[in-house]
């Protein structure tokens, strides 16, 4: 992936590296479509990561009686 290749955390890249990205692939002549299909699939990338931590973070583990 473009950000792996440029020591980047997928999940921490900001607006501006995303555009950066989006760029690009514009450049190097890519269709729309497949432009597209690249942003959602960081989009789905983010909400599944955003709902594990979300679910992680509501576990409640009681405590064991000694």
């Amino acid at each position: 992936m473009w950000a792996l290749e440029r020591n980047k955390d997928p999940l921490d890249l900001t607006e501006k590296e995303i555009r950066q990205y989006v760029a690009l692939l514009r450049r190097r002549r890519y269709n729309e479509n497949t432009i597209r299909r690249r942003i959602t699939a960081l989009r789905k990338l983010y909400a599944v990561a955003t709902r594990q931590i979300s679910a992680a973070a509501s576990v409640i583990i009681p405590a064991r009686d000694s």
